[in-house]
Parts: structure tokens; sequence; C-alpha cells
């Protein structure tokens, strides 16, 4: 018997944090996201791929995200230290696909 593949999520609250020089990104609208590097500029550009990535193998659904905010505004919120500075990630493009359910 089939069963509808779970959708992908339309937007993602991800959080940022920095623990030992580490920058941690998380998110507690999709738990099992966690993309961490000591480059900024790295772990910020992995997230859509990584988010992607997990959309497809919790959900069985193909898509793709986009980050509302450039890797400048995060530097800026995180200079600013606001408190656990947020991106969030729009889904872009999404094509269903059936899973089998044994």
């Amino acid at each position: 018997m089939k069963k509808p593949a779970a959708t992908a999520p339309e937007t993602l609250r991800i959080q940022h944090r920095r623990l030992d020089g580490v920058h941690i990104f998380t998110s507690v609208d999709f738990p099992g996201l966690h993309v961490a590097h000591k480059d900024l500029g790295k772990a910020y550009e992995a997230l859509p791929r990584v988010i992607s990535d997990l959309v497809r193998l919790k959900s069985g659904n193909v898509a793709c995200y986009e980050l509302d905010k450039t890797l400048t505004a995060l530097r800026t919120a995180i200079t600013a230290k606001r408190l656990l500075p947020e991106v969030i990630a729009h889904k872009v493009v999404a094509e269903a696909r059936q899973r089998a359910m044994a």
C-alpha cells in the first residue's frame, strides 16, 4: 500500500550560534538540521544543500531552498551580538516523489 510522501516545509527558521570558534546552524522547525564549520561563509553556503538533502531523506520530496539573508547581513547581526541571529530558508522549487511504504 502506498502512502503519500510528506510535504517539504515551505519555510524554516534557522538559528545561528557560535561555540568554541565554530559557527553552528540548527532549526527547531526541522529537527536533525545541524551545519557547523569554523568558517562562517562555508557553513552558511552549505545550508541550502544540506536542507534540501535532509528534506529528501525525511520526506522523499525534492526541494530547493534559498536563504533570506545575505552572508553580509548575517555577519552584521552576529557582530551586533543579536541573540541567536535567525535566517529563514524559503522553498523555491519542489518536486513531489512518492515513496513505496511496505
